[in-house]
């Protein structure tokens, strides 16, 4: 009787209307299209072939997504007519005899009660943020246009992606409409099939993408193997957190599906990602620990849990075999623990960052922005030594979600990103977040394999930045919508259809259709600067490659001229510039591309700039400010010190190339750059006496 409410009551609380909408084929179709095209799309003509294609795929599905709900909920207003007035509801008595069912039946129902709060918990923690970071952060967003443009934009197109999953899930729950929900989740499965399939390609030399491109790829070692994520680390990542949807997904078709697990390993080991691998182990174990729990399947999840490490074993006795072929680079960064001691001062910056604004915080996607003055504020305090052990390189993320919104957002932010994990997985845990496949498909609930991906998102969220690269952030927004779809909500009835209520229906209906027409314009404009400035900065770069010097400077001029966002293209721009004997031309660019984001390069061209226009104490100033924020940047060590003997300060000449000693890099420019300064070290301390 108990499992009969619990599965029973959502269903009698359904809103048709909504089922409706969410059961429409094209709006299905492309729920998945996005879900499959966000991870895999590449832009083969571009230069950077994975990001901005990414972003435009994410910005424009989700902007189209929103106006098919649009239409479709004001179609379902303007074609409701006025119910016929009901009787009251007839009541069954009650019999003495029945107090143990009654005992049971209230017991049910106080379960559905909590199990309510924790769906409109669910429903209410993204909104929450979503509104926090529009209401209280956008005042305060040292760059509003990066903010709201990027940050709450994605934010925005995220929080759509996570609606449709919700609506898919709970019309899959009340039997209204099974297949959307089939088609999200197989999009998330051949998605990482592909991904893990091609993963093995590029760690065999055999690399589909550059047949695409039609050019070789250079990179060696653990960074061949990127996918059409850009990363290894990314599709390490990817691959871990789909893996549990994705075993779950081909278990319906085939019983071998646990031999999953085994590809899985042996396209995550090349990557030398330790966290995506040990984030697959925690999703393998979440899975088997929920799915026995769940119902009796304890002898299948136990054996297909030793196959998983069986798999494991094998795979690491496949790699070791094939260490000659590439895997040699790969196997040795497990040993490497330069990265962890990286995290560790990133997240000391990180807090340094948050204490300093712990209620607004700096804005979204302001991370890389606003990072040098953290990592300042670790570095003052530090000796040479420990100081020449910090991240040699300015990164985009924190390497903890958590952290990292708290930068953007605040402590609130942080807070309400934290609730969000614990309500998804309090919810994957509870019985009635039960999402079974087609009764004559013979498979178990995907419930399981929902919060077994988002027990890997959490794990890997604590040291890497999944809710901020699109593949990883886009799969956690369909999770989580979801478990929150798989759970009971009830909802007082506001969609009765009287006269005024209806007509309110109507005129909100009117006004989301015209917001989603100008969301998707905007949209639509924003994918045609991003494809059209990362083509432009291709060629351009391919030009500069080729001596056409001024044609590269024209191409790099439109390039950033239509995204003054794009980094790279405006320091590129800046050292044509420079190059031309144009300096103050290259200061005004750098001044602008500064205030979208800071690099190393970008601070090099600066001093380089003012050095043309003989200002030698604002360059050293500059290089000053560079290796106080990245000491282990040796060409700014190397320039501050010349700077330095150039103006006569002797002590901080010598300092500066003692730090440049003590680095721990190993490569030939740093082995070059070293000796440099050794020879002069050395030769300032022979004419001393």
């Amino acid at each position: 009787m108990a499992d009969e409410l619990i599965q029973t009551a959502p269903a009698i609380r359904a809103r048709p209307a909504l089922i409706a909408l969410v059961a429409l084929k094209p709006g299905g179709v492309l729920i998945a299209a996005v879900v499959l095209a966000v991870p895999l799309a590449i832009d083969p003509f571009g230069l950077r072939a994975f990001l901005p294609v990414k972003q435009a795929a994410l910005l424009f599905g989700a902007a189209l997504i929103a106006l098919i709900a649009a239409v479709g909920y004001a179609g379902t207003a303007w074609r409701a007519r006025m119910p016929m007035r009901r009787s009251a509801p007839f009541h069954e008595p009650q019999h003495a005899g029945s107090a143990s069912g009654s005992s049971r039946e209230n017991s049910t129902r106080a379960r559905l009660q909590t199990d309510s709060r924790v769906g409109l918990c669910l429903i209410g923690a993204p909104l929450a943020l979503w509104l926090w970071s529009l209401i209280v952060v956008t005042p305060h967003a040292l760059n509003p246009a990066l903010h709201l443009g990027f940050g709450w934009s994605g934010l925005s197109a995220h929080l759509v992606i996570f609606f449709a999953a919700l609506l898919c899930a709970r019309a899959a729950r009340n039997a209204g409409s099974q297949r959307n929900f089939e088609r999200l989740l197989g999009a998330v499965a051949v998605t990482t099939l592909v991904m893990a399939g091609h993963a093995c390609l590029q760690a065999a030399n055999v690399d589909p993408l550059a047949w695409i491109v039609g050019k070789s790829v250079q990179e060696s070692g653990r960074w061949r193997i990127f996918t059409t994520t850009g990363n290894p680390d990314w599709t390490a990542e990817y691959l871990a957190a789909a893996a549990p949807i994705a075993v779950w997904w081909f278990s319906r078709f085939t019983r071998g599906a646990a031999l999953l697990w085994l590809l899985f390993a042996i396209a995550i080991l090349p990557t030398g990602s330790r966290l995506g691998l040990a984030a697959l182990v925690v999703g393998a174990a979440i899975h088997t620990w929920m799915r026995r729990r769940a119902c009796s399947e304890g002898f299948i999840a136990r054996r297909r849990m030793q196959v998983f490490f069986a798999a494991l074993i094998a795979a690491g006795l496949f790699v070791y075999l094939l260490r000659d072929l590439g895997y040699a680079e790969a196997l040795l960064r497990w040993r490497d623990f330069h990265s962890v001691l990286g995290r560790l001062q990133l997240w000391q910056a990180s807090l340094h960052l948050i204490v300093a604004r712990p209620l607004d915080g700096y804005g979204l996607d302001h991370f890389a922005l606003v990072l040098p003055d953290g990592l300042r504020a670790v570095a003052a305090p530090l000796d040479p030594v420990t100081r020449s052990h910090m991240p040699d390189l300015l990164t985009a993320h924190a390497h903890n979600d958590f952290l990292e919104m708290g930068v953007e957002t605040g402590i609130p932010g942080a807070f309400l990103l934290l609730a969000l994990f614990a309500l998804g997985l309090y919810a994957a845990t509870k019985p009635s977040a039960d999402l079974q496949a087609p009764s004559h498909i013979r498979a178990p609930s995907a419930t399981p394999a929902l919060g077994a991906s988002l027990g890997v998102l959490f794990t890997l969220a604590m040291a890497s930045a999944p809710l901020h690269t699109p593949a990883t952030a886009l799969l956690f927004w369909v999770v989580l919508g979801c478990l929150a779809g798989a759970t009971p909500v009830t909802l007082p009835d506001l969609w009765r259809h009287t006269p005024s209520r209806l007509k309110w229906q109507r005129a909100g209906a009117i006004l989301a259709t015209c917001a989603m027409l100008t969301a998707l314009g905007w949209a639509g404009n924003r994918t045609l600067v991003l494809l059209t400035e990362n083509r432009q900065a291709a060629a351009a770069a391919a030009m500069a490659a080729a001596g056409q010097t001024h044609a590269a400077e024209l191409g790099y001029e439109a390039a950033w001229g239509g995204a003054p966002w794009d980094h790279e293209s405006g320091v590129a721009l800046a050292s044509l510039l420079l190059d031309s004997n144009r300096p103050a031309a290259a200061l005004r660019v750098l001044d602008q591309i500064d205030t979208w984001s800071q690099s190393r390069e970008s601070w090099l061209v600066r001093a380089h700039a003012l050095l043309r226009q003989h200002d030698v104490g604002s360059a050293l100033q500059v290089m000053e400010h560079a290796t106080f924020a990245v000491p282990d940047f040796l060409r700014a060590e190397m320039l501050q010190a010349r700077l330095a003997t150039h103006l006569g300060q002797m002590s901080e000449a010598n300092a500066a190339y003692r730090q440049a000693l003590l680095s721990p890099q190993r490569s030939p420019r740093a082995r070059r750059i070293m000796f440099e300064a050794a020879q002069a070290l050395a030769g300032k301390t022979q004419e001393t006496p």
